[in-house]
């Protein structure tokens, strides 16, 4: 679990490096963007604990590590010329190179680490409880549930996310139970609500105040959590259809 767990730490690193890109000129750094790609990848390993899933992350991640250090060796060098022949207008530059470096830095030493704990953990063995997983997931939601009310003024179509508390608690109580059946129940209702929480995400990406923020956030934390517990549903129900 340890080794998991560093994973999804380093998912939500590279998550917020990604962030601080979006609202300035990136230059090369546009070549990070493969961690578009590798996180869901690496966050979903973690979850899948399989060694065919770990092996070929970590090659995905290999090579996200190798683009990093291209981004890295960039801004590495033009920081470096600017140090060697220092100017006014130099200096100015060189402030903000400076943040991409340092980002590219993370981006690159993060990705590195990964890789790593990819290769240790393709090699352990660890037996997972999917409804574990649910119960975290679950009171993870708790939270999200009550700063979506507090936070935002839901209005329209909006307020059908107020099915999701009360689909948590069904969620955590079906999570204690060892019956697949209620796992694959439950697996079928999240799938229009998974549905529901992408056409919201669609709708109201073009908002442009702090409150169209917050809520795009809140819908894109739903979408994720969804087919989190989505795929922990029909893991276990496969899993025990097999056992059986």
């Amino acid at each position: 679990m340890i080794v998991e767990n560093k994973l999804r730490v380093q998912c939500l690193i590279q998550a917020i490096c990604l962030s601080m890109y979006v609202y300035s000129d990136i230059g090369l750094s546009w070549l990070h963007g493969i961690h578009l790609v590798a996180q869901p990848l690496v966050f979903l390993a973690a979850l899948h604990s399989t060694s065919s899933w770990a092996y070929w992350c970590a090659l995905v991640i290999a090579v996200a590590a190798f683009l990093d250090f291209l981004v890295f060796w960039s801004w590495f060098v033009t920081v470096a010329r600017c140090v060697d022949a220092p100017t006014p207008t130099c200096f100015v530059q060189a402030t903000d190179e400076i943040g991409k470096l340092v980002l590219a830095s993370v981006h690159l030493v993060t990705s590195v680490f990964q890789f790593f704990h990819l290769l240790r953990y393709e090699s352990e063995t660890v037996v997972r409880s999917q409804g574990a997983r649910i119960q975290l997931v679950t009171w993870f939601l708790i939270v999200q549930d009550a700063s979506w009310l507090i936070l935002t003024s839901p209005s329209g179509l909006e307020w059908g996310l107020v099915v999701h508390p009360v689909l948590n608690f069904v969620l955590f109580w079906v999570s204690q139970s060892e019956d697949k059946n209620k796992f694959m129940i439950m697996g079928v209702l999240l799938v229009p609500l998974l549905l529901f929480d992408s056409v919201l995400v669609a709708l109201g990406w073009n908002g442009e105040t702090y409150e169209d923020e917050i809520m795009r956030c809140v819908l894109c934390m739903y979408v994720l959590t969804d087919l989190i517990m989505l795929y922990c549903c029909f893991n276990y129900s496969a899993y025990k259809t097999k056992v059986q």
